[in-house]
C-alpha cells in the first residue's frame, strides 16, 4: 500500500471536500482505482456554484444548497438531488 502527503485526496472524495471550499480548495488527486496521482485539482466556489477543475480542464460543476450537492453536472449529464426514491424514479424506466 501506497503512502500519499496529506494534500492527496482520492478522486471520489468531493462530497467531503465540498464543504470546504470557501473560495478555492487545491489538491492533488489520487485514481483509487490504480493509486496513480491524476493531477492537482482545483475546487472554486462562485456563489452557490462549485467548479472543479483539473490541469485547467473542466471536470464537473456542483450547484450547492448550503453543503450540500444538489446539482451535479458532468460535462452533459445531471444529477439531480430528489426529495425521495419515488421521485427519483419518475418518468423512468424504473418506475
Amino acid at each position: 500500500m501506497q503512502n500519499y502527503e496529506a494534500n492527496h485526496y482520492p478522486t471520489s472524495a468531493y462530497p467531503l471536500l465540498l464543504p470546504r471550499v470557501e473560495e478555492k480548495f487545491v489538491y492533488i488527486s489520487v485514481d483509487e482505482g490504480t493509486g496513480e496521482i491524476a493531477g492537482e485539482t482545483m475546487l472554486e466556489r462562485t456563489g452557490d456554484v462549485i467548479t472543479e477543475t483539473r490541469q485547467g480542464q473542466l471536470l464537473r460543476q456542483f450547484r450547492m444548497k448550503g453543503d450540500i450537492p444538489i446539482e451535479i453536472d458532468w460535462g452533459g449529464p445531471i444529477s439531480t438531488l430528489r426529495d425521495s426514491l419515488v421521485e427519483a424514479k419518475a418518468g423512468s424506466p424504473l418506475e
